[in-house]
């Protein structure tokens, strides 16, 4: 299930990030972008559990991606693909 991302969020975003990147965000990024009217965040959720999140920003017809990763026990299962998708839709859903 894909939905906003929230602070409550942040740590399971948190141990994802660290788990992925060797130069991760700092919980004050994402903070940041979840504090942003600008911004649009998801958070993939399975069996009650952040397992993916995409941050990103919707600038005029655009979506910027500003960071994306899934768990390592969940990879090449399509979460990214359907954070993409989801990406999509609510840009379709945007234009005037």
């Amino acid at each position: 299930m894909i939905t906003d991302a929230k602070i409550s969020h942040i740590s399971e975003i948190l141990k994802i990030e660290k788990e992925s990147f060797d130069r991760p965000w700092r919980k004050d990024h994402f903070l940041n972008d979840l504090n942003n009217c600008s911004t649009k965040n998801w958070v993939f959720i399975k069996n009650f559990k952040v397992v993916g999140y995409l941050f990103g920003m919707y600038v005029m017809d655009e979506y910027h991606i500003h960071n994306i990763a899934v768990d390592k026990f969940y990879r090449r299962l399509g979460i990214a693909k359907n954070l993409f998708s989801n990406i999509i839709n609510f840009s379709e859903n945007q234009k005037v």
